[in-house]
């Protein structure tokens, strides 16, 4: 009878330190990491996006790449805050105009990937292109379109979902 008490109370124990092991890993997701919660890129200081999905805020290192995660998941994506590319402040999405397929992707700024034959391996889908780089005023983003290419629009333009 001892014995069973004993491993009653060890498995009790491990529970609990199994529960506040995994809601102490939780937590540390959930708060203030540096990194897309979606695809694991670096947060980048031009293009960082504060977005609602289930009732939570979430960063996304892109507006492409909350937008992405809507049409992939069904779910409904709300982007409640976009970073200047020029100036890195934050920007109201009702404010914001956006350069959509620029020759500027800060999510795709790393080396190239190569087959087997260590040639360049061709890319089918990234889930932060085409590039969104969003802007507080509207003559920025045209002289940034002249530059880089692109197309200018209001981001309420821009389908989200």
């Amino acid at each position: 009878m001892k014995r069973a008490t004993e491993k009653i109370v060890l498995l009790v124990l491990l529970a609990v330190v199994g529960g506040l092991t995994y809601t102490a890993w939780q937590w540390r997701q959930d708060s203030g990491s540096d990194s897309c919660r979606v695809c694991q890129r670096h947060l980048h200081a031009g293009s960082q996006v504060i977005a609602l999905r289930q009732g939570r805020q979430e960063a996304f290192c892109c507006p492409t790449c909350a937008m992405t995660l809507g049409r992939q998941v069904g779910q409904a994506v709300t982007v409640v805050e976009l970073t200047d590319y020029e100036t890195g402040s934050r920007i109201a999405p009702d404010e914001a105009y956006v350069v959509q397929g620029s020759n500027i992707n800060l999510c795709l700024q790393h080396p190239v990937l190569t087959d087997s034959q260590k040639q360049p391996a061709s890319m089918r889908f990234d889930r932060c292109s085409p590039s969104v780089l969003a802007f507080s005023s509207q003559q920025a983003a045209e002289t940034f379109k002249q530059e880089h290419g692109g197309r200018l629009l209001p981001f309420s333009a821009l389908p989200l979902n």
